[in-house]
């Protein structure tokens, strides 16, 4: 089975290209890789939400471009190609792992936030040492974590 892209989604994917050659050219990408390993969001993190391209496969009901995962797959693929630094990987994997949870409280909200852009970290746990608890209303995480990307 090949995939075959829609012009909607080669539009997409030509979109991040332009957004990352006007925001965040290649010269500035060390630059903004040691930015975000201090914990810092690339300058240009809000114009990249403002244009939706960190939710486009989110539903509208949560903020999100109601998108499907490919649409998300398109925008990335553009993003490593222009080596474009930053949460955008992890964010979109948080994104399309709460789309498979429960519509929980909980999952719905984090839909909503992601879709808002606040920023993910993605960690595996091969790589971690996390425990979670229940207090009140609310998990409370402690542990430590390897450096991860995004």
């Amino acid at each position: 089975m090949s995939l075959a892209l829609t012009p909607e989604q080669r539009e997409l994917a030509d979109s991040l290209g332009r957004f990352a050659a006007r925001h965040a050219p290649l010269t500035s990408t060390r630059k903004t890789f040691d930015a975000v390993a201090r914990g810092d969001l690339p300058p240009w993190w809000d114009d990249l939400v403002a244009n939706g391209f960190h939710a486009v496969h989110l539903p509208e009901r949560h903020g999100g471009q109601g998108g499907e995962l490919v649409d998300a797959g398109c925008v990335l693929e553009a993003a490593g190609k222009a080596a474009l630094a930053g949460p955008l990987v992890p964010t979109v994997t948080a994104g399309a792992v709460a789309l498979l949870a429960h519509p929980s409280p909980s999952a719905q909200s984090l839909l909503t936030q992601l879709a808002a852009g606040t920023p993910a970290a993605v960690i595996l746990p091969q790589h971690a040492s996390f425990r979670a608890r229940a207090d009140g209303d609310c998990w409370l995480i402690s542990g430590a974590s390897e450096v991860t990307a995004g």
